[in-house]
């Protein structure tokens, strides 16, 4: 097992690599596994999944600092491939934002994105945007409360889709980037297009704009961010088998959905619990 230093150097290298690296969101510790054994090098751990698996919320700024956290160790404890979890705007102005940063470390997180949203994210009212000289100061305290230098932070900046002002939003970035941030986490609705990405002088962290991670390794797209993945798709299999199990009252008739305890064993650490019991209890 890697301790977290090692991964989050590893998260370091892999962005590096001049290539995009495909992150699937999670939402709990058996998902983040599924995402570790196919293959994958990076999880995302967001707001989103974590308010609806957790508390049965929208991602309307519900979720505490303290839950994040809480549900991110968990996470991070069960997976050896660096986490990315979400930070909001940090949980605090600037003075206080370094508990955030020491949490979410203490967490074995290996990167954290704080966002210029304020408020209004996800529903019809007028977006908050910060000004980019709050949230320079911002990411400059997060930066200094690093107990571990290789403890990445990302500066999102949700802009260009509150108001459609990409200028604006490379503006933003680079003024984040200069305050130092790791990487700039460009929320834009979309796809970003290379043309844009050339005007950003660091690391471009993106959710996937519904192309491949090919296209955005070409585009200079270093982290795709598939925030809704594991979250989704267990959400349509847990539908689908009790729509199934409901209209035939036959639980025989769910084939793949269940009937697969060997197989999910083998991500749950069962064997260890029997190799301890065989070592240490008569």
């Amino acid at each position: 097992m890697m301790i977290v230093q090692e991964k989050r150097i590893r998260l370091k290298e892999l962005m590096a690599s001049g290539k995009c690296v495909p992150a699937p969101g999670v939402y709990d510790a058996i998902s983040a596994k599924v995402v570790e054994k196919t293959g994958f090098t990076v999880a995302y751990l967001g707001s989103y999944a974590t308010a609806a698996s957790m508390l049965g919320l929208p991602d309307i700024g519900a979720v505490t600092m303290s839950e994040m956290v809480c549900h991110a160790k968990n996470v991070a404890n069960n997976i050896d491939i660096p986490l990315v979890c979400d930070a909001e705007n940090g949980f605090f102005h600037a003075a206080n934002i370094w508990r955030t940063v020491r949490e979410f470390e203490s967490a074995g997180a290996c990167a954290i994105h704080i966002e210029d949203h304020e408020f209004g994210k996800h529903t019809n009212l007028t977006p908050i945007i910060i000004d980019p000289e709050k949230m320079c100061k911002k990411i400059q305290a997060a930066c200094a409360a690093r107990t571990d230098k290789n403890f990445q932070i990302f500066a999102r900046t949700d802009v260009a889709w509150a108001t459609g002002d990409m200028d604006d939003m490379v503006k933003r970035a680079n003024m984040y980037l200069e305050a130092g941030a790791n990487a700039v986490f460009l929320a834009s609705g979309g796809r970003i297009p290379r043309e844009i990405r050339e005007k950003i002088h660091g690391p471009v962290v993106v959710t996937n704009g519904g192309c491949s991670v090919q296209e955005e390794s070409d585009s200079g797209i270093n982290l795709s961010l598939y925030w809704p993945m594991l979250l989704y798709t267990a959400f349509t299999a847990c539908k689908e088998a009790c729509d199934m199990f409901l209209q035939t009252k036959d639980y025989s008739k769910l084939g793949k959905y269940v009937f697969n305890e060997p197989e999910f064993n083998k991500y749950i650490p069962f064997d260890a619990f029997l190799s301890r019991v065989d070592q240490y209890l008569d």
